[in-house]
């Protein structure tokens, strides 16, 4: 139906659509407009509904690839004929604080000001033969002020006219870094105080030196004696140079930062996979570390995991005897994708795997949701496993926590897969880096104790987002398959079983609910140890006593 015709609430779900194709680390904004409505999917119109996921999945996939168009220092965004964003490049999310969408899906700047520069730049286009105009964007909440390029599809670049055929304009915004680098820049470079570039800076960011004194609290004749220091210290004459230079600054400094690419390689170096084929054909990959002759440890991913294991495995394992075994879940890193995946064929997969590597009873770890296959491996298994150790471990059923609300969405979206399909296929083509590094604190972070862990140790949150990376190497179907594993099995009890079992846990964990567990647990022969505080970083912050206290257990 035509966007004036939508009740307001499918409107507020295809808006919230759009901005998670920009910047995945508001799915939850996502998920909440798809609460109110998932229990009425049935009534939508499923050829609007499919359009609109393909337009989202289709933005998304420009955004990742559009980062040719506009080079570093810059965050780029297209619109069509129509106003809507039909593009962009991997830098967009920066600009997010400044753009909201209206009811179709057109960009809407979210202070007036810039909105109204933004309709006079489009006006300009329109009625000049020029090819670009001037923007002027503020953040009411910051009180700066950055300005763009808006150019039309006859000023495009080759490489930006081929990736965006629908493109009309396109709107050029240098980086923002909180000012932070730039400022040190500044400073370091012509000698100033802190009070010379407090003055320096609000002149960059567009005020007047009278908007600048009183930003500051200080007077006009204060401000002007600063910028006559200024122009002193730097043998720069006028204002508009110094606005000039800073900003090239900026651009500089942006274009001279290690590329994400180049980090993100660096970050995905590991010990080497292995693989191996399964009785249907699928291919199973696994990573080893560790003595080859010791003592067998199986490892089991969290959900958008995969079989890449903490930096300094490898050299702990061999000084504990230990071989760790990593297996990826299908669809997960290199491991195929299984069309009936449940937490039963997982079990045998891993049984599948033991066999190929002759080994019979390992020593079981189980991370997160890793943890709820280590379980039905046990319970399905209890041969093959010798001793179960269960870390900020979940139960193989509906998910509850801080984060219980998705698991009656995911059993609602398995009836529409399209909507699950497109959504993990979004954060797979978003996934970067940066973008990752956003969504793990966004998830972790809300546990105070596990921020406090990500930002004293960068090496944990370094690792965690290259595992995140690699889970989605190959496709998202991993992640969907996991959760619909939880989404599809009913709550049950857990048979008596033989071997013993370790449950380390976080008092605080909010993923990973550690009352549901104990219940899960009830009956069970469990040595608990539990981290007063603690979330879902458990496993982390302890690795090095996890590992040895694999290497002690008896079997």
């Amino acid at each position: 139906m035509p966007p004036a015709e939508r009740p307001a609430s499918i409107s507020a779900f295809f808006d919230a659509l759009t901005a998670y194709a920009i910047d995945p680390t508001r799915w939850t904004d996502l998920l909440a407009q798809l609460d109110s409505l998932s229990d009425h999917l049935e009534s939508w119109d499923p050829g609007e509904l499919v359009a609109e996921l393909s337009r989202a999945e289709s933005l998304s996939w420009r955004i990742r690839d559009g980062a040719d168009p506009a080079r570093p220092g810059f965050a780029c965004l297209l619109l069509d004929r129509t106003g809507r964003l039909c593009g962009g490049d991997e830098h967009l999310p920066l600009l997010t604080a400044y753009l909201g969408l209206d009811e179709a899906g057109g960009i809407r700047f979210t202070d007036p000001e810039s909105h109204r520069s933004m309709s006079e730049a489009k006006e300009n286009l329109a009625a000049t033969n020029r090819g670009h105009s001037l923007v002027a964007l503020r953040d009411p909440s910051r009180s700066r002020q950055r300005f763009g390029f808006l150019i039309s599809r006859s000023e495009f670049p080759p490489g930006l006219l081929a990736a965006s055929p629908d493109a009309d304009v396109a709107l050029f915004v240098a980086q923002d870094d909180d000012g932070r680098r730039l400022e040190s820049a500044v400073q370091a470079s012509f000698g100033l105080t802190a009070a010379e570039v407090d003055v320096t800076m609000r002149l960059a960011s567009g005020l007047t030196l009278k908007e600048a004194a009183a930003e500051l609290d200080i007077s006009i004749n204060t401000a002007r004696n600063h910028l006559q220091s200024v122009f002193d210290k730097s043998g720069i004459n006028r204002q508009s140079d110094l606005v000039l230079v800073v900003t090239q600054l900026s651009v500089i400094l942006s274009s001279t930062e290690d590329a994400p690419e180049d980090r993100r390689k660096a970050g995905r170096r590991g010990t080497p996979r292995h693989f191996m084929i399964l009785a249907d054909g699928r291919r199973l990959a696994y990573r080893t570390c560790g003595d080859v002759k010791g003592r067998p440890v199986l490892y089991l991913h969290e959900t958008l995991g995969c079989s890449r294991l903490p930096p300094e495995t490898d050299e702990l394992a061999r000084g504990l005897g230990l071989n760790v075994i990593a297996p990826e879940r299908p669809g997960f890193g290199f491991s195929d994708v299984d069309a009936g995946f449940t937490f039963d064929t997982v079990a045998d997969d891993i049984v599948a795997l033991l066999d190929h590597l002759h080994i019979d009873a390992p020593r079981v770890l189980g991370f997160l949701s890793g943890g709820a296959f280590a379980l039905r491996l046990a319970e399905r298994h209890p041969d093959r496993v010798a001793h179960l150790m269960l870390v900020a471990a979940r139960q193989p059923a509906p998910m509850r926590g801080r984060f219980k609300h998705l698991m009656p969405l995911y059993t609602k979206m398995i009836s529409q897969p399209w909507v699950m399909t497109s959504f993990f296929n979004i954060l797979r083509n978003r996934a970067s880096e940066e973008t990752n590094a956003r969504l793990i604190r966004s998830v972790y972070g809300s546990v105070p104790h596990d921020l406090a862990l990500l930002e004293s140790n960068p090496a944990i949150f370094e690792h965690m987002i290259a595992y995140t990376l690699e889970s989605l190497t190959v496709t998202a179907a991993g992640v969907s398959g996991d959760l619909s594993c939880f989404a599809r099995t009913e709550p049950g009890s857990l048979p008596p079983l033989r071997m013993p079992i370790t449950a380390w846990h976080g008092t605080e964990d909010n993923l990973a609910s550690l009352d549901d567990l104990q219940r899960y647990l009830e009956g069970q022969r469990v040595n608990w140890r539990l981290f007063p505080g603690a979330g879902s970083l458990v496993l982390f912050e302890h690795w090095n006593a996890v590992l040895r206290a694999l290497g002690e257990t008896e079997a």
